[in-house]
């Protein structure tokens, strides 16, 4: 009997051993953890560096009102990033996802900044099954290879600039157009798009560049600005080094044409260029609103320190934070495959407009103009609201 036993236990204690582990997982949750990479240093940090608190203040409003809902375990949830900073590196995005992606209450990724650091972060999302909601990445590379763990929130790079046409040809004035471009996939993919919209709508490109990264010179490309005489000069460039020191260049040489857009436009180039800034004409990931959505992405960025016109992609992280949560409230489980599935197929509203996800991955946030008006940016959409407050310069 003692045998049989002594038998017993070890088969027992053996049992437990392997599935230990199992066990230690099916217990409820205390908190639902979020995984992520910022750019908290490097070229991307002017941009997006601001972002780690404008995170944890959302975590904390959500928290306030209980946590998220999750319906499996009958209670709400609270809900924490884990961070790091990638340093506006691709290679060191992959190492802190892998490294994430080893830690079992990890139940999210929220993407890094920028399409060429979210191409690396979407490959360990998908080597290990675990769902990834993507924030500033649009380029069509990311979408060129199916990978069913990740989506984005953004419309494609092609279509960032189609809510600015419909204004000039609203409220005339203006008839032709030059574009300088900094020389990466996103810029390149944006820009590509709005000409083609130009020219459909019966505008005139007069002169386009695509000029490097580390470029500092701009004289030559003034220069045959000047020749060609354009009504609207654009810059669309991710390094608010690259935007800024064209614009002065373009200042100092006395070169003044009647409209600028910039298509990344922040609070560095208004304080860089002082005076200069007034009526440049940008694009935001906002538009004035009084839905809760507004409010709460008012509220946190109160409590963060700055505006949404400060760092214009402080709206694209607010609608990924909310698709995060939807998602989660939808699914009513942790479970990484249905809150995936649930990413995949939902349709809601987020500031009162339509949020989903294309077949391909693309999500429905497109980016509203704006202007610099007496120093501070300016939400200028719907169209009619644009056209009365819009100002050439």
């Amino acid at each position: 009997m003692k045998r049989k036993m002594s038998v017993f236990c070890l088969v027992f204690l053996m049992a437990v051993a392997i599935i230990g582990p199992d066990l230690t997982w099916a217990e409820d949750p205390k908190e639902i953890k979020i995984g992520a990479t910022i750019a908290l240093s490097g070229r991307f940090k002017g941009i997006v560096g601001t972002f780690k608190t404008l995170g944890n203040e959302w975590a904390s409003l959500i928290n306030e009102r209980g946590g998220i809902y999750v319906k499996e375990y009958g209670k709400k949830l609270p809900i924490k990033f884990e961070i790091y900073d990638d340093a506006s590196k691709p290679e060191n995005a992959r190492k802190y996802y892998e490294k994430m992606a080893t830690d079992p209450s990890i139940s999210f990724f929220m993407g890094p900044f920028s399409s060429f650091i979210s191409n690396a972060a979407t490959t360990v999302a998908g080597k290990h099954k675990i769902p990834m909601q993507m924030v500033c990445a649009n380029d069509a590379v990311l979408f060129e290879k199916p990978n069913y763990w990740r989506v984005g929130v953004l419309v494609p790079a092609e279509d960032e600039w189609e809510r600015l046409v419909p204004i000039y040809k609203k409220k005339g004035g203006v008839k032709t157009f030059a574009t300088i471009t900094m020389d990466t996939l996103h810029n390149k993919g944006a820009i590509k798009g709005f000409e083609e919209d130009l020219k459909k709508n019966g505008f005139e490109v007069v002169y386009s560049v695509v000029a490097p990264p580390p470029t500092k010179n701009f004289a030559p490309m003034i220069i045959k600005l000047r020749k060609a005489k354009p009504d609207v000069v654009c810059i669309e460039a991710l390094s608010p080094a690259f935007t800024i020191g064209f614009l002065k260049q373009m200042r100092e040489a006395g070169y003044k044409p009647k409209e600028i857009i910039v298509g990344h436009v922040t609070k560095h180039v208004i304080d860089a260029l002082g005076p200069y800034a007034e009526n440049i004409t940008g694009l935001a990931y906002y538009y004035d609103g009084d839905t809760q959505d507004h409010k709460d992405f008012l509220e946190i960025l109160r409590r963060s320190g700055f505006t949404w016109g400060e760092y214009m992609e402080s709206g694209i992280r607010f609608w990924a934070y909310t698709r995060i949560k939807q998602a989660i409230e939808k699914a009513g489980t942790l479970d990484r495959k249905k809150i995936m599935d649930t990413l995949w197929n939902m349709k809601t509203k987020i500031m009162g407009l339509d949020s989903f996800v294309t077949p391909e991955g693309y999500g429905a946030l497109g980016a509203w103009p704006c202007q610099v008006q007496g120093g501070k940016f300016v939400s200028i959409w719907p169209l009619d609201k644009a056209v009365k407050l819009h100002n050439y310069r």
